[in-house]
């Protein structure tokens, strides 16, 4: 037990130390690119921690991927750039969401029904943080 905390807890820090070297990116698209590989990354140790067993270490790391897609999405609301006309990072973004939308699906139904609530719960976060992205790229301004 007391080794499982210590898992927890060095993961933990290791998401929340990689997402604050991402927070120090001056250009705000280039740190969406990276949050959104961060949680990518975070979902690879979810899957991993899942199939060994150890759901303090893969609920830390669903926690990095809603806190690295909020970065992600926060970052390109900053650039204060049209989506439509300045599409390659909101392209970027959208494509990579749509993949963590189709493997968190994969991975909530490995689930058994009493496990899903949180990957269900971040999977509702992700797809309304694709849809936002996606409108961004789809719709013209007036």
């Amino acid at each position: 037990m007391r080794i499982l905390l210590l898992a927890l807890l060095v993961l933990s820090q290791l998401a929340a130390a990689d997402l604050a070297t991402v927070r120090t990116e001056p250009d705000a698209e280039k740190r969406s690119e990276k949050a959104l590989q961060a949680a990518e990354a975070d979902f690879q140790a979810a899957k991993k921690a899942a199939r060994d067993g150890e759901t303090a270490v893969e609920t830390a790391a669903l926690t990095g991927i809603h806190d690295a897609v909020d970065l992600a999405i926060k970052s390109l609301d900053e650039t204060g750039k049209n989506a439509r006309r300045n599409p390659k990072y909101f392209k970027k973004a959208e494509i990579t969401l749509r993949k963590l939308i189709r493997n968190l699906e994969d991975f909530r139904f490995a689930k058994g029904a009493d496990e899903r609530q949180q990957v269900e719960e971040l999977l509702a976060f992700v797809h309304e943080s694709h849809d936002k992205v996606l409108l961004g790229i789809m719709t013209k301004k007036k």
